[in-house]
């Protein structure tokens, strides 16, 4: 089996011509004798490409899935309690009876066209993008010169993070509120990705670690927060539809975005610059959004009036409120 390995292609073995085989050319060792050409590293524009298509990809394959998976309305659709909702979803009546009316898709359409949640989306659109920004963390810090095992110890800080917000979310969002804690969020990504931006004037690539426990801000809490906005504002029948679309936003469409604006201007602008554009874009995004939060909140329109009333259900109580 050895001497079959150390054979190159074409040569007969000693079951073919009785004889033995002669001395390797590469050494007893199998290393390529000093004379060959050394192995050329993968050009960075094609690590560029691979990052951008695998991401978007993948991306926009979970964006897929997660819409076209079934969804459990066919269940609930017959159901006594199908437009139960925490929310006024129609008038300003208080019940509201889109459970009926139409399909699940149908009302779905109906809750994203309202301003406040299509601007909850929109900010999950942003995350996303995000997202699909960090992505390029590791060819970036590969760039400062940074070594194999802070990389690693990056994945490990995330984790480490994120564990104690998942399993504190209830309190923190009952202490914070859930449109609070939302937003929180998605000042994090801002944080985050302005100190990538900053990380060339550091003095040592390692203190990125510092800048990774924010995944619990940018990961956990904006997802556990998402999520509980979308069972408390949904109709039942139409939650785990609603949910897919949040979910395709986040992880899917948005990081597939994300993913190919980064790496189509890596190559020209650099990985601080591109982390830069990143945090601009997101700061311009998140501030009309919150533009618009402001006029719902002090207009008088049926759809600010909703929403004021779901800021209310969503708010902390008024004994855990922050001063």
């Amino acid at each position: 089996m050895e001497a079959e390995a150390r054979r190159g292609p074409g040569t007969p073995g000693p079951e073919l011509d009785g004889s033995t085989p002669g001395p390797d050319p590469a050494g007893p060792s199998g290393i390529d004798s000093p004379t060959a050409p050394p192995t050329a590293r993968p050009v960075r524009p094609y690590t560029v490409l691979h990052l951008t298509v695998d991401g978007s990809l993948a991306g926009l394959n979970a964006a897929a899935a997660s819409l076209l998976t079934p969804t459990r309305a066919q269940a609930l659709a017959a159901g006594s309690d199908a437009g139960e909702s925490v929310c006024s979803f129609g008038s300003e009546g208080g019940s509201s009876a889109a459970g009926g009316e139409g399909g699940v898709w149908t009302v779905v359409g109906r809750l994203v066209l309202r301003p406040d949640v299509a601007v909850f989306f929109w900010v999950t659109l942003l995350m996303g993008i995000g997202n699909g920004f960090i992505a390029y963390l590791f060819l970036f810090l590969s760039d400062l010169g940074a070594h194999g095992t802070l990389l690693g110890l990056c994945l490990s800080a995330n984790c480490a993070a994120e564990i104690p917000v998942f399993f504190f979310s209830g309190k923190i969002l009952e202490r914070v509120g859930v449109l609070p804690a939302f937003h929180l969020s998605m000042a994090a990504f801002l944080l985050r990705l302005t100190c990538y931006a900053l990380l060339p004037l550091a003095p040592t690539p390692w203190l990125v670690l510092g800048i990774e426990l924010l995944q619990g801000a940018t990961f956990a809490l904006g997802w556990t927060a998402g999520c509980v906005y979308v069972k408390r504002t949904a109709p039942r029948h139409a939650r785990s539809t609603t949910q897919s679309v949040f979910s395709g936003l986040y992880t899917g469409i948005g990081a597939g975005v994300g993913a190919l604006l980064a790496g189509g201007l890596y190559g020209p602008m650099g990985g601080a610059g591109v982390f830069g554009l990143g945090a601009g874009m997101l700061a311009v995004g998140w501030g009309a959004a919150l533009c618009v939060l402001w006029w719902l909140r002090h207009t008088r329109t049926a759809h600010s009036s909703a929403y004021v009333r779901l800021e209310a259900e969503l708010a902390p109580p008024r004994g855990l409120a922050s001063p």
